[in-house]
């Protein structure tokens, strides 16, 4: 059918994204969303078994999530073909495949980290908090939030395998309280962490020149997070097995968490520094004007009164009209 430009150009703009969902790492993002989504709906449906947050939130949200996010998933992954190892890490298909199929956890709860930073520092900043107490409790704020909501989905998730293993719902609840409750303390630290070194820095002065000292902090910044978010999504894998009473054991399963962690983790950190980058370049382009405007005014200052002699505003004063010998003498 003929369109008219307006059509065609929604069509055509289009394009780029229909082809990237299209590709396996598209389809793969599509599928872990779908994962995101079943995670969200089993965690809630875990508590509303409560009495009264079943009153409250209803069941339908988590059975549409876990509904819409089965089919989702299902339609549109592309599973990895081989058995994780070393070479995996150096094989374009892990990447389309199993690390895509993570990356909207990751997207996930990122925001929910920057959000609850930025509600730390303001509730610090609103108390008369300065100095280090700001950071840090940018940091607490990040960990709560992000933590929390992560420890939440894998509650979630717990609850759901041991239902699909035949487990009772009481014996489900009991599994995903255990693993909520260690998650939580263990995520919220660890992503605390995470939110300093990605996001806030070690080195307060790298950005303020690009140079050496620049890639040595980005390289310390991708280097730790990537290690901090390992130990996370090994730590989530074990306390999972611990929780439904698996054996735990350092297993290609293990390792595969932990490499995909690794791998978001330096990604998380190139966020974090290309916005360090970004808020310094703009402190350097903004300072030079305001460093001009602020030795403009301290310049006009003594300018003007050096053109406002004391003499004639004495004369213009009854006193001094009255005081010949005073005004002839200055």
């Amino acid at each position: 059918a003929d369109l008219n430009p307006i059509q065609k150009a929604v069509a055509y703009s289009t394009y780029p994204l229909q082809w990237l969902l299209d590709t396996t790492a598209g389809k793969n993002i599509q599928a872990g969303t779908g994962n995101v989504m079943q995670s969200l709906g089993s965690a809630l449906d875990w508590v509303t078994q409560n009495e009264l947050l079943g009153k409250l939130l209803g069941k339908d949200t988590a059975e549409w999530l876990q509904e819409h996010g089965q089919k989702t998933y299902e339609e549109n992954v592309v599973p990895y073909d081989k058995e994780f190892s070393a070479a995996s890490l150096v094989d374009p298909k892990f990447y389309a495949t199993t690390v895509a199929q993570s990356l909207p956890y990751s997207l996930a709860f990122m925001p929910l980290g920057l959000a609850g930073a930025s509600a730390g520092g303001s509730a610090a900043t609103a108390l008369g908090l300065t100095g280090k107490s700001v950071p840090i409790a940018q940091m607490i704020g990040a960990g709560v939030a992000s933590g929390g909501a992560e420890s939440l989905a894998e509650a979630g998730n717990v609850y759901s395998e041991m239902l699909e293993k035949g487990a009772s719902q009481d014996e489900a609840s009991e599994a995903a309280g255990k693993t909520f409750l260690a998650n939580a303390a263990f995520n919220m630290l660890l992503n605390a962490g995470e939110y300093k070194t990605a996001f806030q820095g070690l080195s307060s002065d790298a950005f303020e020149s690009i140079g050496k000292e620049t890639l040595r902090e980005i390289g310390k910044r991708v280097v730790l997070t990537a290690g901090q978010e390992a130990i996370q999504e090994g730590g989530q894998d074990i306390i999972s097995r611990w929780a439904q009473k698996d054996p735990i054991a350092l297993d290609n399963e293990l390792a595969q968490s932990m490499a995909v962690g690794a791998i978001m983790g330096g990604g998380m950190a190139g966020v974090g520094s290309a916005g360090s980058a970004l808020e310094a370049a703009g402190v350097r382009s903004a300072t030079p004007g305001v460093i001009q405007e602020v030795a403009q005014e301290a310049q006009q200052v003594p300018v003007e009164q050096e053109q406002q002699p004391a003499t004639p505003q004495l004369t213009q004063t009854p006193i001094a009209g009255e005081l010949p010998l005073l005004t002839e003498t200055r």
